[in-house]
């Protein structure tokens, strides 16, 4: 069974020793969203995630992750988009422009790498300056 980002949240609540209500309240939302995480029929952002475990005293690495910190690097292939995704989302929040600046060129420079790219290397890069012609001109 994969646990969900709304089973840990659930989890954490209930150790907590809070309800729907609560939890709601303490983020300034409707208890039905709390619920709606809670069934997996949304995600919170990441931004609401970090308020999730400051508000129940936990690091938010619990939430996101339904590995270990650690665990996570050595098991890439079995963590799930989201998950990986959150995690990204998570170290570049604590970015200022400049590092944020630095980390996209740095996963551009990535993609560049064919050992480190799906489909043999090939990219569609966003924004590429190449454009292509219409037959005929």
């Amino acid at each position: 069974m994969n646990v969900t980002i709304g089973d840990r949240i659930k989890a954490a609540r209930k150790e907590a020793g809070m309800t729907q209500k609560e939890l709601g309240a303490a983020l300034g939302i409707s208890f039905q969203a709390v619920a709606q995480w809670e069934n997996n029929l949304r995600n919170p952002k990441v931004e609401t995630v970090l308020k999730i475990a400051k508000v129940l005293n936990i690091d938010p690495q619990r939430l996101l992750l339904q590995y270990g910190y650690t665990e996570l690097y050595s098991n890439v292939e079995t963590a799930s988009l989201f998950e990986l995704t959150q995690l990204l989302e998570l170290h570049f929040a604590k970015l200022n422009r400049k590092g944020k600046e630095t980390a996209v060129q740095r996963i551009k420079e990535l993609t560049m790498i064919p050992e480190y790219c799906e489909n043999n290397g090939l990219s569609d890069e966003v924004g590429n300056s190449s454009e292509k012609t219409p037959a005929g001109e």
